[in-house]
């Protein structure tokens, strides 16, 4: 298991004790964790009381002052094991399933040589693996739905739907290329965040590839309800805290981006305020096309922000291996 969280709230910490303990309590016993943020050391100091009430866990815990590259300290923690395959968690989401159907699903994985398979949004995630399955032949077993999906998509399939996200099970050197590319080129989300990870069907560079579908729910998040589905709502965890999700939150993007959010979220409720006291009625036509246009302008910023990044540090940092990255015969293992 890979962990790399930010913990800066109270009830980000306890979410994370819980989360870990629930993977525990289905018998993952490998743990390689990074926690960054002002409660970092607090949030160690407590698990590692939890962990020594059990055995045969294998635990190391790293903690950075502030925050930087996600996927590149993500892949420096990969680098430092000698596993073959990942599961990335995070504090928002908990085991759900029956103990022993993630192992199982994880042990299907690997005896099959699926590169990517999804562990969460189950729910969700039905119409994409139908959308799959009316496109693609494939092949079951008691804990997973298999497909070969080649480079090109076919059409039939729901482009809305991501393939790779930031909670999963990857095969070790898909998930080292996967962290250690500059993809998507156009930055949909902040740059440096661990949404910047995660790639749509619709980007297919790290295809052809065998990927895998759990037959039951396996983890389920704990408040970003869409749709009635977080466990919150379900009444099967504490209302610790109410979160309006928003993935530009923490934006790298400074004031600009800051105040794109800010009118992108007035055009959206129609809250239009002439100098901050005259109602202003624009058509909802005129409000969806002006924050499609800021939308545009955050991907722009955003995109600029991290290619300047890329130029300027990213590669001279892994051409020099700082982050022990050989390049271009990245482990042959």
């Amino acid at each position: 298991m890979i962990w790399n969280c930010y913990i800066s709230e109270a009830h980000k910490m306890n979410r994370f004790l819980d989360a870990v303990n629930t993977f525990i309590f289905e018998g993952i016993k490998n743990h390689r964790i990074l926690l960054r943020g002002s409660l970092a050391e607090e949030t160690q100091k407590f698990l590692k009381d939890e962990i020594s009430e059990h055995s045969g866990i294998d635990l190391e815990i790293e903690i950075k002052p502030r925050f930087a590259d996600w996927k590149l300290n993500t892949l420096e923690i990969l680098l430092k094991t000698e596993f073959t395959y990942f599961a990335l968690a995070q504090e928002d989401h908990l085991v759900v399933c029956e103990r022993g159907d993630l192992r199982n699903y994880f042990l299907d994985c690997i005896k099959k040589d699926v590169k990517i398979a999804r562990i969460t949004s189950f729910l969700r995630g039905q119409n994409f693996v139908s959308s799959l399955a009316q496109a693609y032949s494939f092949k079951t077993s008691k804990n997973a739905i298999l497909f070969e999906l080649p480079k090109k998509i076919d059409p039939k399939v729901n482009k809305r739907n991501y393939l790779v996200s930031l909670l999963g099970f990857y095969e070790r050197r898909t998930l080292i290329e996967l962290l250690r590319s500059v993809r998507p080129i156009l930055k949909n989300f902040p740059p440096f965040t661990p949404f910047d990870f995660e790639q749509s069907i619709q980007k297919t560079w790290y295809l052809p590839a065998v990927c895998a579908f759990s037959q039951r729910e396996l983890l389920a998040c704990i408040d970003d309800d869409q749709g009635g589905i977080s466990l919150q709502n379900r009444g099967k965890y504490p209302l610790d805290f109410i979160r309006h999700v928003d993935h530009d939150k923490e934006s790298t993007g400074g004031s600009m981006t800051k105040l794109i959010n800010k009118w992108e979220t007035k055009l959206i409720y129609g809250d239009f305020r002439l100098f901050g006291y005259i109602k202003v009625h624009l058509s909802r036509d005129f409000r969806n096309k002006l924050a499609s246009s800021l939308l545009i302008s955050k991907k722009v910023i955003y995109s600029t922000i991290w290619w300047r990044y890329v130029i300027s540090k990213r590669l001279l940092v892994l051409d020099r291996g700082e982050c022990k990255l050989r390049l271009p015969n990245i482990e042959q293992r």
